[in-house]
C-alpha cells in the first residue's frame, strides 16, 4: 500500500489490478476518469504500470464539475466534446512528464481544437517549433506513427466520438474533421476503425 494525499493522482494502466481503502479518519472527494484501451497511446502510461504524481486538483475538478452539469443538463453534444477535450488535454499533461519537455503535446492540443482546419506536414512543425523532419523523428518516439498518420488518427478519434453523439450527416462529420470530400473521409475511416461511419455509427463495438 502507498498513501495517496490530496494534491495526488494515481495513473495506472488498463488492466492493472489496483485498489483502494480509506485510513478512516479524513473525508475524501475522489474524481476519476477511465479512458478507453485504444485512447491510452496518448496518455504515455504503459503495460503494468502504476504510480503517483503531484497534482494541482481544482482545474481538472472544475472541469469534471462542468461536464457533468453538462451531461444531467442540455447535454449538447458540442459542448461535452469541448469539455472532454479540454479534459483530455490537462490529463495528457499530467499523465506523461515526457509532454513537459516535448512539444508535441501542444502541438496535438492545438490539432484537437482546429481539427477541420487544413493540416499539413509544414504547419505542424511551425506549430512546433521544429523542421519537418525533427517533428517526424520525435512523433514516431513518442506515439509510434508520422506526424501524418498522427493527424489522421486524432481526426478520426474524434469522428467517431461525433458519429455516436450526434445526428449530423456523414458529409458534415467529414468536414468538421478536416475532410471535404465524403468518400475520402469514409476510406480513412473504414481503415481505422474496420467499418464504414454508418456502419459504426449503429454498431460501435470492434
Amino acid at each position: 500500500w502507498r498513501d495517496c494525499h490530496r494534491g495526488q493522482a494515481y495513473l495506472t494502466a488498463v488492466h492493472t489490478p489496483h485498489a483502494f481503502r480509506s485510513n478512516g479518519r479524513d473525508r475524501w472527494y475522489i474524481a476519476w476518469v477511465y479512458y478507453a484501451p485504444d485512447a491510452l497511446d496518448s496518455l504515455g502510461l504503459y503495460p503494468g504500470e502504476c504510480r503517483l504524481t503531484h497534482v494541482n486538483p481544482d482545474p481538472i475538478a472544475l472541469i469534471l464539475e462542468g461536464f457533468w452539469h453538462e451531461t444531467v443538463g442540455p447535454r449538447q453534444p458540442d459542448v461535452l466534446n469541448r469539455w472532454a477535450e479540454l479534459l483530455h488535454i490537462q490529463l495528457t499533461r499530467l499523465c506523461d512528464p515526457r509532454h513537459r519537455a516535448d512539444p508535441l503535446w501542444y502541438v496535438w492540443a492545438q490539432v484537437r481544437n482546429t481539427l477541420s482546419e487544413p493540416w499539413s506536414l509544414g504547419r505542424l512543425a511551425k506549430t512546433a517549433g521544429v523542421g519537418p523532419e525533427q517533428l517526424r523523428r520525435i512523433c514516431l518516439k513518442h506515439y509510434g506513427r508520422s506526424p501524418v498518420k498522427q493527424l489522421t488518427h486524432l481526426r478520426m478519434q474524434q469522428a467517431a466520438s461525433i458519429l455516436l453523439s450526434s445526428p449530423d450527416k456523414i458529409a458534415t462529420v467529414a468536414r468538421r474533421v478536416g475532410y471535404h470530400n465524403e468518400f475520402a473521409f469514409s476510406t480513412a475511416f473504414r481503415a481505422w476503425s474496420g467499418k464504414s461511419p454508418g456502419q459504426f455509427r449503429s454498431n460501435p463495438s470492434r
